[in-house]
């Protein structure tokens, strides 16, 4: 299974109680990791890297479609990066660039398995 970049849940909850009191800023920042984390979540749950089937054993099958939108999470991602270099901190680009490239690898595995 991929290296998860969101934990077992694609919805990641905002912690809005550790936020009480934060500036804008910090708002934004934790926004903006809980956006990347449910990407994340979601690209791995559309390449079958978070189904609860897994556990069981059972393989399910991925369709062409999951597999283009799964993609596509990717390259909006990408996007995201292009877009907004130089201003984020060094911890949200590092964020970012882990969760594409984790991202990338195990889409590019499971295309190598429909391959």
């Amino acid at each position: 299974m991929a290296e998860s970049v969101s934990g077992a849940d694609h919805r990641v909850p905002l912690d809005e109680e550790a936020l009480e009191g934060a500036d804008r800023v910090e708002i934004m920042a934790a926004l903006f990791e809980n956006f990347v984390a449910q990407q994340g979540g979601l690209c791995l749950s559309l390449l079958g890297e978070l189904d609860s089937d897994r556990s069981s054993g059972s393989e399910t099958s991925i369709s062409e479609g999951d597999l283009e939108a799964a993609k596509h999470v990717v390259d909006q991602l990408e996007m995201i990066e292009f877009k907004t270099h130089g201003n984020l901190t060094p911890d949200e680009a590092a964020h970012l660039r882990k969760t594409i490239t984790v991202l990338g690898e195990a889409l590019l595995r499971k295309l190598g398995d429909k391959a």
